[in-house]
């Protein structure tokens, strides 16, 4: 029995990556820009730089970032690579309460068509937040039966009560969003900072 399995795949959409790699070589014009000796910016010039920093980082996140899942006995661990965004996530094997499928459907805002109908994989924690580790699956059998192997391997550690397998309805997913906020808030905020200090 495998110690550790790990899940890949593409963050954005392969249709948004593609679209967003069409305007980010745009974007990289401004510091191209800069590196002409006789260009000097002015203060405002130099804050929409940084502002443009900030917003092409994201694009080429966007473009480029593989969502990653390692699950090993000692608990679950989400990141995005090879650009950081600060999203990722890690929940202790103690704090598992079960693995589990769910069926994501998505309608539009009048319910006239749906816009995503697939199954998702993930543990849920002991305080009710639910954290996917892949997706989409097109079947509940088949995110069960992936839900079933991250179970084998978190249940490798005997320290804990033996985890099993549900289905589930969509609760609060893994609270991730408000430090991310916080987090790339403070780096624009320090980006403008620096751009209008330099000059």
């Amino acid at each position: 029995m495998k110690d550790a399995i790990w899940f890949r795949r593409r963050w954005a959409p392969w249709w948004l990556a593609i679209g967003l790699a069409v305007f980010w070589p745009p974007l990289t014009y401004p510091f191209y820009l800069a590196t002409q000796p006789n260009w000097r910016p002015t203060t405002e010039i130099r804050i929409i730089m940084a502002i443009v920093a900030v917003s092409a980082y994201w694009f080429l996140a966007s473009i480029a970032n593989w969502r990653i899942a390692v699950v090993t006995p000692s608990g679950v661990r989400t990141s995005l690579l090879p650009f950081p965004t600060g999203s990722g996530q890690s929940v202790r094997r103690d704090s598992v309460l079960h693995c589990f499928a769910r069926h994501i459907l998505g309608t539009d805002e009048m319910n006239a068509y749906v816009t995503a109908d697939y199954y998702a994989m993930g543990v849920e924690t002991v305080q009710g937040h639910q954290l996917d580790i892949h997706l989409p699956y097109p079947t509940e059998a088949d995110a069960l039966a992936a839900a079933r192997d991250v179970a084998q391997v978190l249940n490798l550690n005997t320290y804990g009560r033996a985890l099993d397998i549900q289905s589930v309805q969509t609760k609060m997913t893994y609270p991730t969003l408000r430090r991310m906020l916080l987090f790339w808030s403070a780096i624009t905020f320090f980006a403008v900072y620096v751009g209008w200090r330099c000059g």
